[in-house]
């Protein structure tokens, strides 16, 4: 009971701590270009992929290889991709996601949202925004998570159920794949959420409309990044149990939200998971404000009993706005701890093939740390 009284006496401290990291003007970090040999294939078979969303790696050491997927948006399936000797490989295995038509076999229930302005398309692309990895075993068996969107489309704010599937991808210790499971049921958690529900299947133009972006994974658990909505400076995760997730009996898995104070504005446009234990977030803007910038942050998720979660926020860097200015960061993966420095890599929407860049952050245990 003392504990308690203390966790909720800290908690209003805890939130403007969380919301003064919006304040802090991030150092710069500098990345470095990786070639890519080979390409990501986009929309069209022939298409250079300028679409890049996400990539995710099974757990290796920093210097590699680095076996990964990486997603395109305007695609229904994730492509392979190996990170090795500086270069990053396409590779010309793929794993399809879906078809262009509704899954017969995936958990839970085909949604029809009625709000989106566009009206309403045919099933087509997963639309999918974010990758993680969640290890098995320490031999490199796990899973690949893929998220779509679960939003109004951005451009048409159109409806589409395909873009309401979370894909899970079996990988076993030589980087084979097995077959795809897929889930409607991060609809199910993201309405019974009484904050984000109001949001859910409005525009995304305006209206602080709901859409995924960012995927991690901790324990059994899958983190969801919320690009939108942001209110009053503070932007959203949702944590859902993979195995509710995926279960095929009963009631949609309930998630607990967690609140970050990133700034006017400013969404979550991915996460990954840190050698710390603590979850890395890619933030920058809500739509395409270019007064907003791009930063990193080491996040520590608070869990106060039923409450809504808090979040404990670290200033990492910003990435430099002269990249930015024509290109959108949209996916980090990190790559390791090596010499007290973090190794990661940011991929970029508009670039071809994801535009790569390395970075390097020395000392980033002790970054924003008071």
């Amino acid at each position: 009971m003392r504990r308690g009284l203390v966790l909720l006496a800290a908690w209003p401290l805890l939130l403007a701590a969380s919301a003064a990291c919006a304040e802090v003007d991030a150092p710069m970090l500098r990345g470095t270009p990786i070639r890519v040999d080979g390409r990501v294939v986009g929309e069209k078979p022939d298409d250079t992929s300028t679409n890049v969303s996400g990539m995710a790696c099974r757990p290796a050491a920093v210097a590699g290889p680095h076996d990964c997927l990486v997603i395109d948006d305007q695609r229904g399936a994730a492509q392979h991709v190996r990170l090795e000797n500086g270069r990053l490989i396409a590779l010309p295995a793929e794993v399809l996601l879906l078809d262009r038509t509704p899954p017969m076999h995936a958990a839970g229930t085909e949604p029809r949202v009625t709000t989106c302005p566009g009206g309403t398309r045919p099933f087509k692309d997963l639309d999918g925004e974010a990758v993680t990895f969640m290890p098995a075993s320490p031999a490199g068996e796990g899973h690949f998570y893929i998220t779509g969107s679960h939003g109004c489309g951005r451009n048409n704010e159109r409806f589409r159920s395909s873009s309401f599937l979370v894909a899970r991808v079996p990988a076993d210790a030589q980087g084979r794949f097995g077959p795809v499971a897929l889930s409607w049921r991060l609809t199910g958690a993201l309405l019974a959420d009484t904050t984000l529900a109001p949001h859910f299947g409005a525009s995304l133009n305006g209206e602080h409309g709901l859409n995924v972006e960012g995927l991690a994974a901790q324990g059994g658990d899958l983190l969801f990044g919320l690009r939108g909505p942001t209110v009053a400076e503070t932007a959203y995760i949702l944590r859902v149990n993979a195995e509710a997730l995926f279960n095929r009996e009963g009631p949609d898995p309930t998630g607990h939200r967690f609140e970050l104070g990133l700034g006017t504005n400013v969404g979550i446009r991915d996460l990954a998971t840190l050698p710390s234990g603590e979850l890395l977030v890619l933030a920058g803007p809500t739509q395409d404000q270019n007064d907003i910038n791009y930063r990193l942050l080491a996040a520590t998720l608070v869990h106060p009993g039923d409450r809504p979660g808090g979040v404990r926020l670290r200033e990492l860097g910003q990435i430099e706005p002269e990249v930015t200015r024509d290109a959108k960061a949209e996916g980090v993966t990190v790559l390791g701890e090596r010499d007290g420095a973090l190794h990661l890599i940011v991929t970029f929407d508009n670039p071809e093939n994801g535009g790569p860049r390395r970075y390097e952050i020395p000392q980033w245990r002790r970054a924003g740390v008071n």
